[in-house]
């Protein structure tokens, strides 16, 4: 099942599959003294290449490049790392004179050179911007942390329906989220497997861009920590609560 979980997550959401591969190395480390542990970490392996190696095949004649994943990070990297984008995705700012869709010098860069080639010289512009300012670069990715937590009016615009509400309960979630965290490294459960779970798929955001649809990817992982955590507090009181009904009864 792992296997086929992190084929179809590299495939789909390759950031979600960075948290399947967390899972792998966990199983494969609890039962290492399980003998033959490693027949399930090759079936999921091979599973995983069954999915994604026909995908990069397809890529490699097309791009010429052996790709299993996507393409276009050196597209968002540059994107969210220009001169004057704070961290959430502004589609007015962040396209601007780099990207194929929304600039035509761009677009026929990119047909010069290459869909792979021209990402590639994006990705390294963009470097050598944060080389150049790594404070800024330090100051944004902490910004879009932040935003992942609290999202701005600006975000909720992106969202169709009643920005009020929306902008109450996304920040009203963040809030749970940010308590939930500070439970967990403090006393929780499988701390590695819920910090695989509930942060790793937005990382490649954390150093990109921010936008409120790419909560819908760790918003069933945020919502079981939550449930969980608010259990675990309540536990002790609702202990409590039963052993002085016990008492009055007996």
């Amino acid at each position: 099942l792992l296997g086929l979980l992190l084929g179809s997550g590299l495939l789909i959401v390759p950031s979600v599959g960075l948290a399947v591969i967390v899972s792998l190395a966990m199983v494969i480390w609890k039962r290492r003294q399980l003998q033959p542990w490693w027949r399930g970490a090759i079936l999921a392996g091979t599973l995983a290449a069954c999915l994604a190696v026909p995908w990069g095949v397809r890529n490699y004649f097309t791009f010429g490049s052996f790709i299993l994943t996507r393409s276009n990070f050196g597209l968002e990297f540059a994107a969210g790392n220009q001169p004057g984008v704070e961290g959430f995705y502004d589609p007015g700012v962040m396209g601007g004179p780099i990207h194929p869709s929304t600039s035509l010098d761009a677009a026929r860069r990119m047909r010069q050179v290459g869909e792979i080639a021209y990402y590639g010289e994006l990705k390294e512009a963009a470097l050598r911007r944060i080389e150049a300012n790594p404070w800024r670069f330090a100051r944004v990715t902490a910004q879009r942390v932040w935003l992942n937590f609290f999202p701005t009016t600006d975000m909720i615009g992106f969202v169709p329906g009643p920005w009020r509400v929306e902008f109450a309960l996304f920040n009203l979630f963040g809030v749970l989220k940010a308590l939930a965290m500070a439970m967990l490294l403090v006393n929780g459960p499988r701390r590695a497997f819920w910090l695989a779970y509930c942060l790793l798929p937005s990382a490649p955001y954390f150093i990109t861009h921010i936008n409120l649809r790419y909560e819908y990817l760790t918003f069933f992982s945020w919502t079981c920590l939550v449930a969980i955590m608010a259990e675990r507090s309540a536990a002790p009181l609702m202990n409590r609560v039963g052993g002085l009904r016990g008492r009055e009864l007996g």
